[in-house]
């Protein structure tokens, strides 16, 4: 059954009874909803807009990462941040915001099209605590909360899929999806911080390595997408950083390149697939990234001294 939502005093999203449908700040439907979830310091709900909002009134002030993303349908919004004047702007699909910190924030909004399409909304709130934490472990902090910039209508491919994953995870209920979630909010966090921070942050000193956050960010990254054709590029990109220079802070961290762990990821996943799926070898190179079932053999073989055929019949 579908709940109508609000946000409490620290942004977290609230069910609401129907005698206060027109009183919420976001007045809407809730699709999803990860209360029952047992996340830890985050919080994400997919609410459905009401298609026009005339007289919303102030959100409270909220902190940590407050964030807003479209999933479908134009709006044609005013805001207002605290005494500031009203501002206008059209709110696209796949375009996100960022309430401040501290700063009561006032949004009105009408549908722009007359039809039936879908206004769905994604908020997704991570605790002021775990941003802090995040940004103590990776960074120079100096012990300061973090301030992240307050943003509308902002694009950005990373932050799209980090939002892709957490809506999947909103309707998965296998074990790994707390600790899928875990990996997603660091992610989210340290790009939050590395692109949208209100100030600077001092790096690590990594003349001898990437730091351990780093690390485990790309490590993070190439186990969830160990099946894409993931460049050295793309890597270093979390890092903001050259690849060559990336590259070899990474062998100096890990002890290996990245494409070798890349390898060693894709080949575990392949072990794993081969002992306990009916897939067949195609189907399994194909789950690990290779296009091609012979050419999968081929660097099974090489790697293992075993065909993927032979390893599946000595260990059934």
């Amino acid at each position: 059954m579908r709940r109508q939502v609000g946000f409490d005093a620290y942004g977290f999203c609230l069910s609401m009874s129907s005698d206060r449908y027109n009183d919420s700040p976001v007045p809407g439907l809730i699709h999803a909803d990860s209360g029952s979830k047992g996340w830890r310091g985050i919080h994400a709900s997919v609410i459905n807009l009401a298609r026009e909002n005339r007289e919303s009134p102030a959100t409270p002030k909220a902190s940590g990462l407050i964030l807003g993303y479209r999933l479908a349908g134009v709006l044609k919004s005013r805001y207002k941040l605290g005494d500031d004047p009203w501002r206008e702007v059209i709110c696209k699909k796949d375009r996100f915001m960022v309430m401040p910190g501290g700063e009561e924030m006032q949004w009105r909004w009408q549908a722009m099209s007359n039809d039936k399409t879908s206004l769905d909304l994604m908020l997704v709130n991570i605790e002021q605590n775990v941003v802090d934490r995040i940004a103590a472990e990776s960074t120079d902090s100096g012990g300061r909360s973090v301030e992240l910039q307050s943003l509308t209508n902002k694009r950005d491919p990373v932050i799209a899929n980090m939002v892709s994953a957490i809506k999947r995870e909103l309707t998965n209920e296998d074990a790994f999806s707390r600790l899928y979630i875990d990996t997603v909010k660091q992610q989210m966090v340290i790009h939050m911080l590395r692109h949208y921070c209100a100030f600077q942050y001092k790096s690590e000193d990594a003349s001898s390595g990437l730091s351990s956050a780093q690390l485990s960010l790309v490590n993070d990254y190439i186990q969830m997408y160990f099946q894409n054709d993931i460049a050295l590029r793309d890597l270093a990109n979390l890092l903001n950083i050259s690849e060559y220079y990336f590259s070899r802070l990474y062998k100096n961290a890990a002890g290996i390149s990245p494409y070798q762990y890349l390898m060693t990821v894709r080949f575990g996943k392949a072990q794993e697939l081969l002992k306990f799926s009916d897939l067949s070898v195609k189907e399994v190179a194909y789950k690990i990234g290779y296009k091609e079932a012979n050419q999968f053999n081929r660097a099974f073989k090489k790697r293992f001294n075993i065909s993927p055929n032979k390893y599946r019949q000595a260990h059934r």
